[in-house]
């Protein structure tokens, strides 16, 4: 996914983390925990960029 937002500085994630907010983190974890990868990829005056990549199974049938 990506916007025509603003854009914003990554590094803020960790310190809107430890001051308890859990956004984008959140998401991070739940991905990551399901064996996948979650990114985001941004800075100020330009777009945003979340890829998110899971792995999947496969059910067997051709």
């Amino acid at each position: 996914m990506r916007d025509d937002g603003h854009g914003f500085d990554t590094g803020i994630v960790r310190q809107r983390m430890a001051s308890g907010h859990i956004g984008l983190a959140s998401h991070s974890v739940r991905i990551e925990s399901a064996g996948g990868r979650f990114t985001v990829d941004s800075a100020p005056g330009r777009s945003t960029t979340v890829e998110v990549r899971l792995p999947c199974e496969d059910a067997g049938t051709p």
